[in-house]
């Protein structure tokens, strides 16, 4: 049997909002952590195995977040309403074009070019200052993010 996909997984989260309250929820950020967290980190994406979608919506011209979470592998709860915008992010398109990799591709190019250490969580975002969606890997040691275009496959490392 296969597994359903983290961007499967997203696309159940949209289906929930945009077919129920919120039919004009737009994609802003997914936040992927293991569940419980772990500090040592985990090496394969499919660890991450709480996902927590953050939507925009304008709801009688009130901009606002939408947030939903999984409570088991592509199961949502309900969804929470944060009556203030989300900043820092550009709305994802949804569905994304067909050349988005999944994260389990992204994680694969960063090994290959030596960033191969377990990591604690991945953000799946389209940050206002880039034209591209991508993975963010927060690395373990708690100091380096691994960032992946996630159609060009681009590997940036930010150290703090």
């Amino acid at each position: 049997m296969a597994i359903l996909s983290f961007l499967g997984r997203v696309n159940i989260a949209h289906r929930i909002l945009t077919e129920g309250d919120y039919p004009n929820a737009q994609l802003y950020e997914v936040q992927a952590t293991p569940d419980p967290p772990q500090s040592e980190g985990v090496s394969n994406v499919n660890d991450l195995d709480h996902l927590k979608c953050i939507f925009h919506t304008n709801q009688d011209g009130k901009q606002a977040t939408i947030i939903i979470e999984e409570t088991n592998w592509g199961e949502f709860g309900p969804s929470k309403y944060v009556p203030e915008p989300w900043t820092d992010d550009r709305i994802i398109p949804w569905p994304p074009a067909d050349d988005v990799m999944e994260p389990n591709k992204a994680r694969n190019l960063m090994v290959n070019a030596g960033y191969g250490g377990p990591f604690t969580s991945v953000m799946f975002r389209s940050p206002e200052s880039v034209k591209e969606l991508k993975y963010m890997f927060a690395m373990a040691d708690h100091h380096t993010f691994v960032t992946v275009g996630s159609i060009t496959g681009q590997i940036e490392v930010e150290k703090h």
